[in-house]
């Protein structure tokens, strides 16, 4: 929307200094200084610090918009005057005396008109008058961008070029002036033949930059018909069209030979619709209706003549006509009818109806994961694998052809799936060991992408590890101990000791566990080896294992003596004695021997 506001440079809240009673509101009081606030304020109550374009452009400025005086303690400044004054681009004054505003009422008073004037760029307060005493000049000034100097564009919607009249029937004229800023002035004006008196025609507002005005031509021939705008700024936009008015009977049939974009799906919001049709002396009726409401009558639609041309068929001159229709701004998703009925002077009817469908929606998509943990204690959905991840994606949309996915905010690869579903298997080992964001999204056959969708999935393929002070220990004694420290850098999922083949303990961790003591204790009665499995597995499901034998030996070794036997007698000399020594486990240390008992 072209504004003059687009350049404000100064910001609309002044801090004012003006003469106040002090204690009292009479004028022989004293007065001490005080700040005052000033902004702006429309009819809704909607505040502002600068001056909006919706201000500017509004017709009825001064009864919707206000300027509003705040003490420093909140109370409005009462029946106080501002004196303003408008300057051009110079610094002069386009006025010859001060503007003053109305009193101002529980602080309020209109914003002057004056500053709608194409010459202004400033608006300056000059003076504060309050009960009868004139403070000192504040000068606060606000600059005013450059005007609006793009002229008004005229578009002719009835009758359109090509088209012919009747001698002695009535004739609207309707255009539509392209101006996104305030219409000064609109006429119509007529004349018969290229040198006719050009007469001007009542007109009237008739919709939104819609304006209509009545004809009856009272004599074949060309009929010209010259259209003026203004706008507030006093560009000026111009067109002319010739029309003919004619008593000859019409020898072509009215046709619509095309329609595009044809009927379907497309995700185009502001697309450019066109029907061409033909026809020798124009039409009595044309009748454009989209969702069965006629084309005047749809403030957010446009229609224009795209082209035209003339040819000869069978002698008689038909005129080809392309018309454009075009929505101002973007469409919502949904189902647009459009209908086209013309009729020609001879009876002769065309019509037709077609559909556009806008979609811009993407496909919604679900996902299960086919492998993989998910972790309950993360404030994000996250699964833990230690291989390829595997997960099937979904999506309800009969449109849907595939989906796109991504790792770490990674380029998108896409898979095609005409059944709305596939399977994709990721192998997360070459983004490395970690927490990984998986991103997807539907897309369907119109190229629309839907909401993205994510999932964090954490890829540990290391097994968790297990401290044991030993795997191998010899022991006598009946009760025996130690501690196994386990830890994983994800989490632990559970943990059993087996004795012997035998289960005798295990636990599966319900709450996020990364290190875990497991305190064996167990009493050995018998004689023989102890072999004790401890199992650690993760939650991503690796498994380590490590086995701590324990070997119980309470038989000491076997002495057999060789020499001398039992009741030998020796001489006065060395006694020799001979024995073996023996134990199963290979594990004597020292033997010991006495004589007589000592």
């Amino acid at each position: 929307m072209k504004s003059i506001l687009s350049m404000l440079l100064i910001v609309l809240v002044v801090m004012s200094t003006i003469m106040v009673p002090h204690g009292s509101s009479s004028p022989e009081s004293a007065f001490m200084s005080a700040s005052v606030k000033m902004y702006i304020i429309n009819n809704k109550g909607d505040v502002f610090t600068e001056i909006p374009k919706e201000a500017l452009s509004d017709p009825y400025l001064e009864k919707n918009w206000y300027v509003r005086l705040i003490w420093e303690n909140g109370t409005p400044v009462d029946d106080a005057i501002i004196f303003f004054d408008v300057l051009d681009e110079n610094g002069t004054s386009l006025y010859e005396n001060l503007i003053p505003s109305y009193k101002t009422i529980n602080g309020f008073f209109p914003l002057p008109p004056e500053i709608r004037d194409p010459r202004a760029r400033y608006l300056v307060v000059k003076k504060v008058l309050y009960n009868s005493l004139m403070t000192k000049p504040y000068p606060s000034e606000f600059y005013l961008p450059d005007v609006d100097n793009e002229s008004p564009q005229i578009i002719f919607l009835t009758p359109t070029p090509g088209s012919i009249s009747r001698p002695g029937e009535k004739m609207n004229i309707t255009v539509y002036i392209d101006e996104n800023f305030l219409i000064e002035a609109v006429s119509i004006y007529v004349k018969q033949g290229q040198y006719g008196s050009e007469i001007e025609l009542s007109t009237s507002k008739i919709g939104p930059n819609k304006y209509r005005a009545t004809y009856v031509p009272t004599s074949i021939g060309e009929l010209y018909i010259r259209v003026v705008a203004y706008d507030y700024y006093g560009n000026k936009g111009e067109e002319t069209l010739k029309i003919l008015v004619t008593n000859k009977e019409d020898s072509y049939p009215v046709t619509i030979h095309s329609y595009y974009p044809p009927s379907g799906r497309y995700n185009n919001p502001r697309p450019t619709i066109i029907f061409n049709y033909s026809e020798d002396l124009g039409l009595k009726v044309m009748d454009v209706r989209i969702n069965g409401v006629p084309i005047e009558n749809l403030t957010e639609w446009k229609m224009y003549v795209k082209d035209y041309h003339s040819l000869i068929i069978n002698g008689t001159q038909v005129y080809v006509y392309s018309i454009a229709l075009q929505p101002i701004s973007d469409l919502a998703d949904g189902t647009y009818e459009f209908y086209v009925y013309l009729e020609d002077y001879g009876g002769n009817v065309a019509e037709k109806r077609w559909y556009y469908i806008v979609d811009t929606t993407g496909p919604s998509v679900t996902y299960q994961m086919l492998n993989g943990v998910f972790l309950p204690w993360y404030e994000y959905t996250t699964y833990v694998v230690n291989t390829t991840l595997a997960l099937k994606l979904s999506s309800p949309s009969e449109d849907c052809i595939g989906f796109e996915y991504r790792v770490d905010r990674g380029a998108w690869a896409f898979i095609d799936s005409p059944t709305g579903s596939a399977e994709v298997d990721i192998d997360l080992s070459q983004y490395g060991v970690g927490n990984h964001l998986i991103e997807f999204r539907g897309v369907d056959d119109l190229g629309n992408k839907g909401s993205i969708e994510n999932v964090t999935v954490i890829y540990d393929p290391t097994p968790p590890k297990i401290d044991v002070p030993f795997t191998f220990n010899r022991t006598k004694d009946v009760s025996i101990s130690f501690t196994v420290t386990l830890t994983d850098n994800v989490a632990l999922k559970s943990y059993e000791v087996y004795k012997n083949g035998e289960i005798k303990a295990a636990k599966t961790f319900t709450e996020m566990t990364t290190s875990a003591k497991i305190i064996v204790e167990d009493n050995l009665f018998n004689e023989g080896d102890y072999k004790y499995k401890i199992v650690a597995t993760d939650m991503a499901g690796n498994v380590n294992v490590i086995t701590v034998t324990i070997q119980v030996d309470r038989t000491g070794p076997t002495v057999t003596i060789l020499s001398p036997k039992n009741g030998d007698i020796f001489g006065a000399k060395d006694l020799p004695i001979r024995l073996i020594v023996h134990s199963d486990d290979s594990d004597i240390l020292y033997f010991e021997y006495s004589l007589d008992g000592g």
